[in-house]
């Protein structure tokens, strides 16, 4: 069944009104907070019910039998990859005040996102590596959004979004923002910094 003209221009008048007002919907702060609000408690849900799973006794044995076995036939790791040397005892205890902190970025421009995730500065093997860290929320550290707030630019650039002269741009040079950091965390620096890098 074909649609006349007027009818075909009646349908396609009514959806472009409700194109509009889904576009006013998602411009509006009420909504862009009930989402934001829904997103961090799918993430604190999903957070919880991880922290069960884990401390979970049978889940806990089938873990450690399934780590014997790859073990076993598993060849020997040459490189560590991403994750570098592990942390020191002192790079634990500052990562872990750091950590406590909320994203230095949204801080500076008057919000609070307390998810984060800690950004290495200086590579994860030299000296201190794991004490030059930066607490980052996704959209700061590594993924790109569309939002109204000009300053959420990801650090590491996925194709053309981000990068860290934007980055440095719009939140100030990341040593600085190290020194920011460890004054709020109340610690002291345990190395030197120059402020365009140490």
């Amino acid at each position: 069944m074909q649609l006349s003209d007027d009818a075909y221009q009646k349908k396609l008048a009514a959806i472009k009104r409700q194109q509009e007002r889904a576009r006013e919907r998602a411009k509006d702060p009420e909504v862009i907070a009930r989402k934001r609000e829904k997103q961090r408690l799918a993430l604190m849900r999903q957070r919880e019910k991880e922290r069960a799973r884990q401390v979970d006794p049978t889940y806990r044995k089938a873990k450690v039998e399934k780590a014997s076995r790859i073990k076993a036939s598993a060849k020997p790791i040459r490189s560590k990859g991403l994750k570098g040397r592990s942390p020191s005892a002192e790079e634990k205890q500052i990562m872990n005040a750091i950590g406590q902190l909320p994203c230095i970025c949204c801080m500076l421009h008057g919000r609070h996102s307390p998810i984060i995730s800690l950004h290495h500065l200086d590579g994860r093997t030299k000296p201190w590596a794991h004490a030059k860290v930066l607490p980052l929320c996704a959209y700061h550290h590594d993924t790109p959004v569309n939002s109204e707030f000009e300053d959420l630019i990801p650090y590491h650039a996925k194709g053309k979004e981000g990068g860290r002269k934007a980055w440095e741009l719009v939140n100030d040079d990341q040593w600085r923002l190290l020194i920011k950091c460890y004054e709020l965390a109340g610690i002291s620096l345990p190395f030197e910094v120059n402020v365009n890098g140490e």
